[in-house]
């Protein structure tokens, strides 16, 4: 299983939520960000672009995009996507977990 390794917030004048993002190794030195659901508490990313201040999130939600939008490209193959998205899923099972092991 990935290790998840969270992003730090951008730098703005309004700070965005702690840990809104993992990165997640996918291999051969490529990274590809998730929302980090464990930022959700604080309000979240998708939170802060519909009601808060999207200026101060608006870097991790061109990442969060970007990550998205190679899952659908045709830069790569359906396998090659699903594998990404179960390395991605991963990710995020195991911030949650850490999470409800640490409360």
């Amino acid at each position: 299983m990935t290790t998840p390794r969270v992003k730090d917030n951008d730098r703005d004048e309004t700070p965005a939520p702690v840990k809104s993002t993992i990165e997640v190794d996918c291999g051969g030195s490529a990274f590809m960000s998730i929302v980090d659901p464990r930022s959700f508490r604080d309000g979240g990313v998708e939170w802060r672009l519909r009601y808060g201040s999207a200026h101060s999130v608006r870097f991790i939600a061109a990442g969060l995009v970007e990550s998205y939008d190679y899952l659908l490209s045709n830069e790569i193959t359906k396998a090659e996507s699903v594998r990404l998205l179960t390395l991605l899923r991963n990710a995020r099972l195991a911030a949650l977990q850490a999470s409800e092991k640490s409360q």
